[in-house]
């Protein structure tokens, strides 16, 4: 009962920096059926970190349907490959993953240095990696960790993607974002 008090206060005090205007355009939009893309990805690269549960496995399925390969950023290689195995066998494109934990620096560094290596053309970037923690955690380079994955491995991907991007000049970058942090301890 305490922490359901404890919760409901939280979620009170973020209560007042939201819009009537927004609530009602939201309430709005959620009975409105999601605009599919139907572009042909055919032959395109699609790179996304956290594929293998929620948003970003269902993104992972939604371009494999649409024909694009994949490179998935995960952090546990057994559903990373799985993930990749289903992928492969569901919709016949690749499916490659890098094993990253997007809370570690030289995990960051590792995986955007894989992919400036690519010789292929990015051509969408989703940036999905996400945790929820209920009280703060830091990880081992002294960083608090939901700031680590949620901000500074897009940040520090993106800066190390920089120069193939702009010289490829076809990339969309997409972030994926939660307002739960709010609600966390």
């Amino acid at each position: 009962m305490a922490e359901k008090k404890v919760r409901q206060s939280r979620v009170r005090k973020y209560w007042p920096q939201y819009k009537w205007s927004n609530i009602a355009a939201m309430l709005k939009n959620n009975r409105i059926p999601p605009k599919l893309c139907d572009l042909d990805f055919n032959g395109k690269l699609v790179v996304i970190t956290g594929a293998t549960s929620g948003i970003g496995y269902k993104t992972a399925r939604r371009y494999a349907e649409g024909g694009a390969d994949l490179i998935v950023i995960n952090r546990n290689r057994e559903k990373s490959r799985a993930l990749c195995e289903e992928i492969q066998r569901d919709f016949k494109v690749r499916c490659d993953e890098i094993i990253a934990d997007l809370s570690q620096l030289d995990d960051m560094h590792r995986a955007a240095d894989q992919l400036a290596a690519l010789e292929r053309p990015i051509d969408v970037l989703i940036h999905n990696a996400g945790v929820y923690l209920k009280k703060r955690s830091v990880t081992r380079d002294g960083l608090e960790t939901t700031f680590a994955v949620h901000f500074l491995s897009s940040f520090i991907i993106n800066w190390k993607l920089l120069d193939k991007l702009k010289r490829e000049n076809r990339a969309r970058i997409i972030f994926v974002g939660s307002e739960g942090y709010r609600f966390a301890v």
